[in-house]
């Protein structure tokens, strides 16, 4: 980053990797995610939607694989109501965005879970294979859940025609979205 770090404290989120706010000798205020893996392939998708969308994401200062470095924006973690009607717009202005498919150019995450981006032209395709069946098999792999939830997935799936209907065209959807990944200031995300 080119300046000495002068201080640091801790940061609440960040449930894959260490979360600090740091100072540097230069005055700049950055935020620093350092242990967790693939937080180079976090800094793409963040570099991802500040391109695609009018989402007020953190630039991206630097990252490695174990180390990420980017803007520090001030705010509140985990929304408030005064900002729901901003957050409603912004997400609606994302899911404006087209695509050429239903997924993605490249796999992603979602917390430290990879998430199978395989491209798709049925969104109800990518969603059973790729979301539901994916996740729970991950559960079960990794003893989180019982050889019966993955039955009644599997039943489910089956159904999905049923109980979903095609959306008119594939749209960009943020894909990690929770009260960790959301600031707000005032009434504005």
């Amino acid at each position: 980053m080119g300046s000495d770090v002068v201080s640091q404290r801790p940061l609440s989120g960040g449930c894959v990797a260490e979360v600090s706010r740091a100072t540097l000798a230069d005055g700049r205020e950055v935020v620093v995610k350092a242990g967790g893996a693939k937080l180079d392939l976090e800094a793409w998708m963040l570099r991802y939607l500040a391109e695609r969308s009018s989402l007020p994401v953190p630039a991206v200062l630097h990252a490695e694989p174990d180390l990420l470095v980017m803007e520090f924006l001030p705010g509140e973690s985990g929304g408030s109501r005064a900002a729901e009607p901003h957050a409603a717009e912004l997400l609606a202005d994302l899911h404006s965005v087209p695509a050429p498919a239903f997924g993605l150019e490249r796999d992603t995450l979602i917390g430290s879970l990879d998430q199978p981006n395989a491209p798709s032209e049925s969104w109800i395709d990518f969603f059973r294979d790729r979301r539901l069946l994916h996740m729970t098999r991950v559960c079960v792999r990794a003893g989180r859940a019982d050889e019966g939830l993955l039955r009644r997935a599997e039943r489910l799936a089956e159904r999905l025609p049923d109980l979903l209907d095609e959306p008119p065209a594939p749209a960009l959807l943020h894909g990690d979205l929770w009260g960790g990944n959301i600031l707000t200031s005032g009434s504005r995300v």
